[in-house]
């Protein structure tokens, strides 16, 4: 016996069922990424600004270059 499929989507803690309001939630989530995203990226720098320095150092980083092999 084939169990009846059961869509739906769980969202701000509510289930919604009906698949056009499930499309409707899909599709406003997904037109959003770019804009929320692109309004999180800083404004560039001017050559007047910029010493060089993109972020503070941090000593535990580390810096990899490439290697010629022999």
């Amino acid at each position: 016996m084939k169990l009846p499929s059961i869509i739906y989507l769980f969202i701000y803690f509510l289930f919604i069922f009906n698949m056009d309001d499930v499309i409707d939630s899909c599709n406003a989530f997904f037109v959003s990424v770019g804009p929320n995203l692109a309004e999180k990226i800083p404004d560039a720098f001017s050559s007047e600004d910029w010493d060089g320095n993109f972020i503070d150092r941090n000593p535990s980083s580390v810096f990899l270059t490439a290697v010629e092999e022999k």
